[in-house]
């Protein structure tokens, strides 16, 4: 059966406030989150179902109220783990965006994260010599490729992990691990635990 993804997008202005807001003392903890959510945040299952409240809060709410439920889903998602950062600072869209090339070298890595993903057919797309694109590479994002492409698989690991029922090794394998073992070396290193422990720590959250 097919099945309908639903989205509830809520857009503010960092100056909605005044200006310097979030430069408050007592708003630091806010200000942390959204630098980090330039890498992308995965909420915790814990969170989700009363961040969805808000949300809809500020939707349907007027005048005042809307501040309201919007700092306090803010103060919620700024609170000490309740948000996983997906991604390095490498992952910057600041950063990516600097030199004209990078964005067809991501959506190519992007489009082809399960599969097999070569430097070789990496440095053709950017015009330059393996060598000299994993120079480049590296100069435009602060890491290797192979450590940008391993970064963004982990992070469809956790999103498979979150919300499929399937095993830790088809989560391997669909996210474009072909060994095992480097799927749960790298899991564990990036994330803090192992897939195993990180799926069990999710349904523990949800109840």
């Amino acid at each position: 059966a097919k099945t309908q993804a639903r989205a509830l997008v809520i857009q503010f202005r960092l100056d909605f406030a005044g200006p310097g807001f979030f430069s408050l003392p007592e708003m630091e903890p806010v200000a942390q989150l959204l630098r980090n959510s330039r890498q992308g945040v995965r909420v915790i299952p814990a969170l989700q179902d009363r961040l969805r409240v808000l949300m809809e809060g500020i939707h349907h709410a007027q005048g005042p109220r809307r501040i309201r439920f919007l700092l306090e889903a803010l103060e919620e998602l700024a609170a000490p783990r309740k948000t996983l950062t997906l991604a390095s600072k490498a992952y910057d869209p600041a950063v990516l965006s600097v030199d004209g090339r990078m964005p067809a070298i991501m959506a190519h890595i992007q489009e082809g994260l399960s599969d097999v993903l070569d430097i070789p057919t990496l440095a053709d797309i950017a015009g330059l010599s393996v060598n000299a694109f994993s120079r480049w590479f590296r100069q435009q994002t602060g890491q290797t490729c192979t450590g940008m492409i391993n970064e963004l698989r982990i992070r469809e690991a956790c999103r498979l992990l979150d919300e499929s029922t399937a095993s830790v090794t088809e989560v391997a394998f669909a996210s474009g691990f072909g060994n095992l073992g480097h799927f749960h070396t790298e899991f564990s290193r990036r994330i803090g635990v192992s897939p195993g422990r990180y799926r069990r720590r999710a349904i523990l959250q949800e109840h």
